[in-house]
């Protein structure tokens, strides 16, 4: 119910993402975040679910961000190894 019902409707009003996490892009100024959180009692036919939304200033994302980052800021990490993006050199 969820792929095939929820996921679709969210994105034609606006939003971005796939499975259960989703953004809207609206503002400049605010990141706005969706999440599903489907219960072990869903079924095919019926969702039983959480859902989270976070609304947020991007100052205050990034500050939080890099709060918890070991990496300088503005620094994306480059990744190497099986599941990186790179190969190892």
């Amino acid at each position: 119910m969820l792929k095939e019902q929820l996921a679709p409707g969210v994105r034609h009003l606006g939003w971005k993402g796939s499975g259960a996490h989703f953004r809207h892009l609206a503002s400049r100024d605010h990141h706005v975040r969706l999440n599903v959180q489907a219960s072990s009692f869903s079924s095919p036919h019926e969702l039983e679910c959480t859902i989270n939304v976070l609304i947020v200033t991007v100052s205050d994302w990034e500050a939080a961000r890099a709060a918890r980052s070991r990496h300088a800021p503005g620094c994306r990490p480059h990744r190497t190894g099986r599941r990186g993006r790179h190969p190892p050199a």
